[in-house]
């Protein structure tokens, strides 16, 4: 809602509060938008490794979206970014 100022006014620092909230929490969908908002620097600084975290943890939900965005910024990435972002552990569907 902040991130689209729907009912509240736009900001998009506190979008990206909230994102964050949800994402650890296993939301796809937030996990993508806080992956995104770090590979901007919208509402958040810029960080592509934390970017490169986010988009992959989505991305191994089925985030398409999120795939697409993760193939787009692992190539503008340097070879040490890449080792610098966490490790995504997918674990099997039970």
């Amino acid at each position: 809602l902040y991130a689209n100022g729907q009912g509240v006014t736009n900001d998009v620092t506190e979008a990206v509060k909230w994102f964050r909230k949800a994402a650890q929490q296993g939301n796809a969908e937030a996990q993508m938008n806080l992956g995104v908002s770090c590979m901007t620097g919208h509402g958040t600084a810029q960080d592509l490794p934390e970017a490169y975290f986010w988009l992959a943890t989505a991305a191994a939900q089925g985030n398409k979206a999120a795939a697409d965005s993760l193939d787009d910024l692992a190539g503008r990435m340097a070879p040490e970014q890449l080792l610098e972002a966490p490790v995504v552990i997918v674990r099997p569907a039970q």
